[in-house]
């Protein structure tokens, strides 16, 4: 399931082809067996003299309609009908040898873009003055208009109202209207029969692809490669000598380029020879639209897809949705091939956002395509095979863009996706490699056959330079479409291999990958030699550091984040085990003995001579890894299901409580589910959670704390969050009187919950909008809670608090007033009224009879009175004051905690208390006295600290005086000065903040909701070097993005870099929004934990502090999960 939300819009690619099992006779014929097959080609359109895209000398007519097919998964999932399918008008771009380039009618994408601009021209001279804006203009540009020669180009830009050209106009004085186009102008120096162009003025803005035209340069030239500054190579050579001015042209022009340099290849590998057979081996058509997805609604999309009723006539794909004897013989092809045909070689691709946001991968995605068309017309059409299945079929066109081009945008996204929580999510779960269908998301399926299919080649061309193109060519014309037809293959190609042990090696090298370290090549193996090229991807530039693909290394692209399990992944009766072809990482924490092993078959599916798990050790101990100086290689060990683990008795080095890596692997292509030990899995207290799941592997809904993976968005149920915002805790000294207090601004609620075993204990709020002076405390009811202005009501509620009497306090933004309950949750009091004129008592709490609407306290002066509240977000207190946060005035007020009578506030330039009531507008600033957008606010030490989220920045104020003593972010180790105004330019490096949003601290440390780097940051509070680590600065690091100890060298993502979806594992945190932190001795339990509200995630974090300070502590220590019991 996937999820579009705010601020963390995330773009999962999904490039599809509609691949089937094809078994067709010609209408009105009896079924036929597959070795019969007579499938039914795609027929002319009558008349014959009618010419469609992709055919003649022109390439097809300039404009024509397609049929082309909504892409929503609902639209998908309606077969037998015509109404996802319309006609899209688009018109002919470019042309070449082999492909014709059509482009939706509506659309400018692909096409170079130009800039109209009224400037003054003199006779004779270079100089055009006069223009409006020169921002958008650059040297090399053809320019075109009245007056200017042919061929002419931007020579400079001279200021921004002028330039100079390559050539004088040739009319006389006076204002003309100029086109300044994309396409780049220059002359160059052109030899007879050589490719190669020299005395370039700069290469710098051409680009691998482009097309090249002018005199001497033949039809079909591009740029092959660029030498350097002054030098390109053509695919074809010139047929006259000497100079000539030339031009360049990019968008459309250049992705035919790229297609033609990938033809070759695609015929020969793909299509074995064949071009697709279409309207006598016509152009194929790349046809580029906003293919309709679900885009707009889950930021889920389609980047390309091929379909293969298009190679089919129009009469017989309808034929499937309307014909009796065609629905009851060919059922089984509906989905691929029923509707409408544009009966000819095409792929589709997408424009937004595929090409709007990634422009680079427009050639990956087209390739990736084409390779689908090639391979399909070749197997199914001509040859009356069956299509690989999809696993397969994805996998090699996964390959295809580096197969036939060595390009790789694409597959640097893949490798990106592999830090993706939601990818992490499914890799814990153990998903088959085969299994292509069944997962929600089809990004972990992509990423499987991408990498196993990399793999393959690899290890192919290990044997010989070019057997891995060999392999992928033969694997094109294997009859038998399944996994056995590809182990048969691979048998030939890589010797002494089967899939089986291929499958192993590459379950190896991924983890390789991941962590980082080559295996040794002495004693890396079971004490003996190990190939490290075996054992990496460097034959496809994965995984070699110095591998370089248009220009980037492939290898940075590897996430350095290995999914590893705390629970067993699941077989279909719900007992722990691994499917075929599927495996699991995790940690075993060594407790000084060896562990047994049992070698069974699963309950079910068992087939004959299943070969047993595997277990594979890696003998170095993760303290070892992870410690200032880690080791070069690592060493490891491999074991049969049935034999015992040797942790004590195999000489691995291990001292008492070492965590080791283990990889559990099920080698077989089909069979049993096939079980293994849970218990050798290392659980940690580290980070868990509560809310709503049906994504971990416990019931749904999910309410104790929890590792596992999730949770899911839900409303109107008690223990399950939609939006959950603020955070508060009460410790009353032991279980069960400690407590959570968790605002949910979306569900209009406040929930209660057992602080020590995370159980739900209702929800304030009400269904009611009549205002009752009475509601119901704590309500358990799955009740749909209403906003209003109300006693019993909120209206996005977004802080809470409980102060020392355990009376809670929640900041109803929405209503402009800060509510009071007490712990029973009854209605105490509110505050936040006012008239106009004010009425002495105003400022008081209120009772349930005063409250007003937030409209009729904006008009009583909310916007500027410091009585009252614009927008509480959040709230503190001691014995005497509430200190709120007022987002929407950006300042800080003091409240009478007893009486709620204004005492005095700071901010909009007041950098001290100050008492006056007089209306200030809610200035905002970054000097001192002044706040932008604060939101979060804590107490310590006789300082207030608060979230300055608007200046990217923790703001320190003296509780007594009001006055800004200094402040955190951009980049000091330290406090700086608030004489020093901060940059207000969020960062997601080290001691930068983006966007800060929460703050908690224990006296020693402070802790900040940095929410859109989504981490957590500590700080040693009172400036002196952090302890825990250890650091010379009191800069302590950050927590999120799956880190399990605070991480103070790299930066974290600069943006979400996601699926976008609510299930991510516990130690990743989307936008945390409140923390509250409670002391071991608070709570009299063992350890100090740190609460927090992630609010994309929809549930509620608890972070045992301890453990991420000394997170490889052993048995009994502070990471253990049976050591912090609580008295139930």
């Amino acid at each position: 399931m996937s999820h579009n939300r705010r601020y963390i819009l995330t773009l999962p690619l999904i490039i599809t082809a509609l691949m089937a099992v094809v078994n067709c006779a010609r209408l009105g014929e009896a079924p036929v067996t597959f070795t019969e097959m007579n499938i039914l080609p795609a027929q002319p359109i009558e008349p014959s003299s009618v010419v469609k895209p992709g055919m003649g000398a022109s390439g097809g007519p300039i404009t024509w309609s397609f049929w082309v097919k909504t892409r929503t998964a609902a639209a998908d999932a309606m077969l037998g009908s015509f109404n996802p399918f319309y006609k899209l008008d688009a018109r002919r771009i470019s042309v070449s040898e082999n492909f014709a380039l059509y482009l939706e009618q509506s659309s400018n994408a692909l096409i170079p873009a130009s800039s109209v601009k009224v400037g003054s021209i003199t006779a004779a001279s270079i100089t055009i003055s006069g223009l409006p804006s020169t921002s958008d203009l650059a040297q090399g540009m053809r320019v075109t208009g009245s007056g200017i020669p042919a061929d002419t180009a931007v020579a400079t830009i001279t200021d921004a109202s002028t330039v100079t050209l390559t050539k004088p106009a040739t009319v006389t004085d006076g204002f003309a209207v100029l086109t300044f186009s994309a396409i780049r102008v220059r002359d160059g120096n052109l030899t007879v029969s050589s490719a190669v162009i020299n005395g370039l003025s700069s290469t710098a803005d051409l680009a691998v692809d482009m097309k090249v035209t002018g005199a001497g340069i033949p039809d079909g030239a591009c740029i092959l490669t660029i030498t350097n500054g002054s030098t390109i190579v053509l695919n074809k050579g010139a047929t006259n000598l000497g100079a000539s001015t030339l031009s360049f042209h990019p968008g459309g022009d250049a992705v035919l380029c790229a297609m033609e340099r990938a033809y070759a290849n695609l015929k020969s590998i793909y299509g074995s020879g064949e071009h697709p057979y279409a309207n006598n081996n016509a152009r194929i058509v790349i046809l580029a639209y906003n293919i309709q997805d679900d885009y707009a609604t889950t930021g889920n999309y389609v980047g390309g897809y091929f379909s293969p009723r298009d190679l089919y006539s129009n009469n017989f794909t309808k034929a499937l949705f309307t014909d009796p004897v065609a629905l009851q013989q060919y059922s089984g092809q509906i989905g691929a091939l029923g509707g409408y045909s544009n009966e000819m070689s095409i792929v589709h691709y997408d424009l937004n956002p595929g090409y709007s946001t990634n422009a680079a991968q427009v050639n990956d995605i087209v390739i990736h395509e084409l390779s689908h068309l090639f391979t399909y017309s070749r197997r199914v059409i001509t040859h009356r095979l069956l299509n690989h299945d999809l696993w397969i079929a994805e996998g090699i066109a996964e390959n295809a863009p580096h197969v036939t081009i060595a390009t790789a945008n694409v597959q640097q996204l893949r490798l990106t996706q592999l830090a993706s929580p939601s990818v992490i999510d499914y890799y814990q779960d153990a998903p088959q490699l085969t299994d292509f269908l069944g997962w929600a998301s089809k990004v972990i399926a992509y990423l499987q056959s991408n990498l196993f299919f990399n793999y393959l080649r690899h290890r192919a061309e290990m044997v010989s330079g070019g057997n891995a193109t060999t392999f992928m060519t033969q694997l094109m014309t294997q009859t038998d479409q399944t996994i056995n037809g590809l182990d048969t293959l691979l048998q030939t190609r890589i010797p002494g291999e089967t899939f089986s042990s291929l499958y192993g090696d590459f379950v190896i090298t991924h983890y390789l990958s991941l962590l980082g370290i080559p295996i040794d090549p002495t004693t890396g193996l079971n004490n003996g030699a190990a190939s490290q090229t075996r054992f990496s991807f460097s034959n496809v530039q994965i995984g070699n550091s110095a591998a370089t693909v248009n220009g980037t290394t492939i290898k940075s692209k590897y996430s350095n984040n290995i999914p590893f399990n705390f629970e067993g992944p699941k077989c279909a009766d719900g007992s722990v085990g691994l499917k075929p072809n599927s495996y699991v990482y995790f940690r075993h924490r060594f407790d000084g003995g060896d562990k047994t092993t049992t070698n069974a078959a699963g309950a079910t599916g068992v087939v004959a001579g299943e070969l047993p798990l595997k277990y594979v050790i890696n003998t170095r101990s993760e303290n070892s890894m992870i410690s200032a100086t880690p080791p070069t290689t690592i060493t490891l060990r491999t074991y049969d299901a049935g034999q015992t683990l040797p942790f004590g008795s195999g000489g691995f080095g291990l001292a008492l409580w070492d965590n080791v890596h283990v990889l559990v692997y099920n080698p077989n292509k089909t069979g049993s589910c096939r079980p293994f030990d849970e218990t050798l899995i290392s659980k940690r207290n580290h980070t868990k959670w509560i809310g709503s799941s049906s994504y971990g592997t416990q019931p749904s809904p999910d309410f104790e704390w929890q590792s596992d993976t999730g949770a899911v968005w839900r409303n109107n149920q008690d223990g399950a969050y939609y939006r959950p915002g603020g955070i508060a805790a009460f410790a009353g000294g032991g279980y069960p009187n400690n407590y959570l207090y968790i605002t949910d601004y979306n569900n209009m609620s406040v929930q209660r919950v057992n602080l020590d075993n995370g159980n739900p204990l209702g929800r304030l709020g009400s269904t009611s909008t009549s205002c009752p002076t009475t509601g119901t405390p704590w309500s358990t009811n799955s009740d749909r809670y209403v906003n209003n202005h109300c006693a019993h009501t909120f209206d996005s509620p977004q802080g809470v608090h409980a102060d020392s009497a355990h009376n809670v306090y929640v900041a109803d933004s929405g209503n402009r007033r800060i509510v009071k309950y007490d712990s029973a949750g009854n209605f105490v009091a509110w505050i936040g009224y006012g008239q106009n004129p004010w009425v002495a008592g105003d400022d008081l709490w209120q009772n349930a009879t005063t409250v007003q609407t937030p409209l009729t306290l904006y008009n009583a002066g909310a916007t500027d009175n410091p009585r009252m509240m614009l927008l509480p977000w959040s709230l503190t207190s001691d014995a005497t004051y509430l200190y709120i946060v007022d987002y929407g005035a950006n300042r800080i007020l003091r409240r009478d905690r007893t009486t709620g009578a204004f005492h005095s506030y700071i901010g909009n330039g007041n950098d001290g208390w100050i008492t006056s009531t007089t209306p200030q507008p809610g200035n905002a600033g970054s000097a001192a006295g002044f706040f932008r957008d604060p939101r979060g606010i804590v107490l310590a030490g006789g300082f207030l600290y608060i979230a300055d989220e608007g200046n990217h920045r923790i703001v320190r104020v003296n509780v007594t005086t009001g006055a800004s003593t200094g402040w955190l972010g951009d980049g000091a180790a330290t406090w700086n000065s608030m004489a020093t105004v901060p940059t207000g330019i969020g960062q997601s490096a080290n001691k930068y903040f983006r966007n800060p949003s929460a703050v908690a601290s224990d006296g020693t440390y402070l802790y900040v909701a940095d929410r859109l780097n989504n981490r957590i940051v500590k700080w040693r509070i009172d400036g002196s070097n952090c302890a825990a680590p250890a650091r010379s600065e009191s800069y302590c690091g950050w927590l999120g993005h799956g880190k399990v100890s605070w991480e103070n060298q790299q930066s974290a993502p600069g943006s979400d870099p996601y699926a976008g979806v609510s299930y991510y594992p516990p130690d990743y945190y989307a936008q945390p929004h409140g923390l509250a932190l409670v002391t071991s001795a608070a709570k009299n339990t063992k350890r100090t934990y740190l609460y927090l509200t992630s609010v994309f995630n929809g549930r509620v974090g608890r972070i045992n502090l301890d453990c991420v300070d000394t997170p490889s502590a052993g048995s009994g220590g502070v990471c253990d999960p049976l050591f912090d019991p609580y008295t139930p």
